[in-house]
């Protein structure tokens, strides 16, 4: 997952990898964790104070630290 600013400042949020949840998936309860991991991170992130994301530096969370949850 990458967040960087956008030409208004605002952050901008793109994910390396697309995450499907299908119904009636033997690990769908895994799966929607994941996901909801990836929304956590993108609240918290979002509500961090301003300053912090303005210094230029592009950040990047591996995908299985988000949220300090594992796959």
């Amino acid at each position: 997952m990458e967040c960087s600013l956008d030409n208004e400042g605002k952050p901008s949020f793109k994910l390396s990898e697309l995450v499907t949840v299908l119904y009636k998936d033997e690990n769908l309860q895994a799966k929607v964790e994941k996901v909801i991991g990836h929304i956590v991170w993108l609240l918290e992130e979002a509500q961090k104070p301003m300053e912090a994301s303005q210094s230029g530096v592009k950040r990047v969370k591996s995908l299985s630290n988000i949220a300090g949850k594992s796959n």
